[in-house]
Order: structure tokens, then sequence, then C-alpha cells
């Protein structure tokens, strides 16, 4: 089973509310074809086995929680002890880990929502619990179990279908993890009771009919909130997206809090080229080609 990773396109981030401090954010949350492989398997007992494909930055955060470091602190078993009184049987689960931890590809969440999809049709889950148990347990997690491009705002567990035209893409990885609660601490948000923006800045209906045909440059009015903050502390980043724009790229922006670059084009022939000159003037990062992803069957 494919587990994608995600890229923001935009991310505005919003007052605090007042009962937990949760940050009210908006954003358009796109699924791409670069992730992690996951299968499942009913069995005695709970356990999970990997392997690693990660750079160094993200070797020994995985390795923590993985059957080598101590489960009970991965994700994947938070889900299993959430639903463990819906669940009949163990799971055993088998990783293939690409998306790195502390880029803002949201790596762990989409492998707790194939687990909560598996677990849904196996043992006949009422969705209204799945989507619970996601939203508890982080707030990409309600995100993964939908199958396309999102309008997402609340919390992160509020969602409009975005209709965009296709798009190619460079993602690149920093060898060095950004810290989520870091980053957002760094904005400075106050707590207010508020009601939560129900759109993102920029997104006005001249923007939504030029992302329909893959004009990305018209995604330029989206800002992602955490890009000064990031690269202020990380000024090579900004190189890196950059480098980017300069070499044909309609749109480039960090992902998340960071520490991913990305950048969007309609057709597949910059590709290469961005790639090569990224590999060339930044060795140490990892660099990979993608897709976004509209549909399910994309």
């Amino acid at each position: 089973m494919f587990s994608p990773a995600k890229i923001n396109l935009g991310l505005e981030v919003h007052h605090r509310r007042p009962e937990d401090g949760y940050h009210y954010l908006s954003s358009i949350f796109i699924p791409i074809s670069f992730g992690d492989k996951i299968e499942f398997e009913l069995s005695n007992e709970n356990s999970l086995t990997s392997i690693n494909h990660l750079p160094d930055a993200s070797y020994h955060d995985f390795e923590a929680v993985t059957e080598r470091g101590d489960f009970s602190k991965n994700l994947l078993y938070k889900v299993l002890k959430t639903l463990e009184k819906y669940i009949q049987k163990g799971v055993s689960i088998h990783l293939e880990k690409k998306i790195p931890s502390g880029a803002g590809l949201g790596g762990g969440s989409s492998n707790a929502a194939q687990l909560l999809k598996f677990l849904q049709k196996q043992f006949n889950i009422e969705e209204n619990i799945i989507f619970e148990t996601a939203r508890k347990l982080g707030a990409d997690i309600p995100f993964f179990l939908q199958d396309s491009p999102m309008l997402v705002t609340g919390i992160g567990d509020r969602f409009q279908k975005i209709s965009l035209g296709s798009a190619w893409g460079v993602l690149t990885i920093p060898d060095i993890q950004v810290s989520t609660p870091n980053a957002y601490r760094a904005l400075k948000r106050t707590l207010h009771p508020d009601h939560p923006p129900k759109n993102l800045s920029g997104l006005s209906e001249t923007v939504l009919e030029a992302l329909k045909h893959s004009r990305w440059e018209m995604a330029g009015n989206l800002v992602n909130d955490f890009e000064k903050v990031v690269f202020n502390q990380y000024p090579e980043f900004r190189g890196v997206k950059d480098l980017m724009l300069e070499n044909g790229a309609q749109y480039s922006s960090l992902s998340g809090s960071g520490s991913a670059i990305y950048c969007l084009f309609k057709e597949n022939n910059l590709q290469k080229t961005i790639l090569e000159k990224l590999n060339s003037q930044f060795p140490r990062y990892s660099s990979n080609l993608f897709r976004i992803l509209n549909k399910p069957e994309d």
C-alpha cells in the first residue's frame, strides 16, 4: 500500500484556541507521488518491521521508534492502542520508510491514516470513530484519510475539496530536521476565542481558476507563514528556492514548517534539469521527482 507525502500550497497560521492552545490554520494540502510503502497483516500480536531509506538527519529519529527501538512511541502503535477495544486481532506492520520526520511532509501522519483505513475495513469500525481517532492523534492525520487535494482549515480537521490541474515537481529534503513545535512558537500567535477562518488569504476565485489549469505561477499569491522564520534560521534553504525559480519553476515553497522545499511546473521537461542543478549545488540534500495526486486512481 502506498502512503503518500503531502505538500502545502500556502500555509497561514492564525490565532490559538484557548481550550488547548492549538493553532488554527489555512492551507491547501496536496498528496504527492513521493512516499512510503506500508503493508498490514492480521497476526497474534502487534509488531512493526521496517526498511529505512531515510537521509542521515532522520535515521536515528526513525530507528528509535521502530522494531529496533521503542515501538510504543510510534504513531502506528498509538493508533492500535487507541482502537484496541475494536480490534480482535494483532496487526503486523511492514514499513518501507522514505518520508523523513521534521520535513513538513506528514510522513508519520500518512502512515497512521493508512493503518486507520485498514482497521476500519477489517473490523467495520464506524467512520466517526476513525475520524476522531485521527483528530486526536495528529493534526495532519485527518487529511490523509482523504484521497485528493483539500483546502484545510480549523486545526487541520475541516476540508473542502479543491480542483487542481496536473503538476510535476522536484522535492528537496535538507539534511536538517526542523522542530515543528519550535517553528510554531517562533510565530508567536496569541490565544483568542474567535472562530477559525474558513479560507486561505490570497485564494481568490481568479487564483482558484488559474490553479485548475496548471497556472502554478498564480500560487505566488499564497504565502507560507513559516518561510520567514525557517529561512532566517537556515539561509541556505532560501538558496534552494531561488535555484528552483531561476531555472524555470512556476512556483516554489517550503512545505509545512519545513525543512522540505518543493517546486511545481505544468510540464515535466524541467524536472531533470532542476534535479541535476540541485544535486550539484546542494549535494548533501536529497532531491526527488514527483507529481501531484489529484484522484484516488492516481
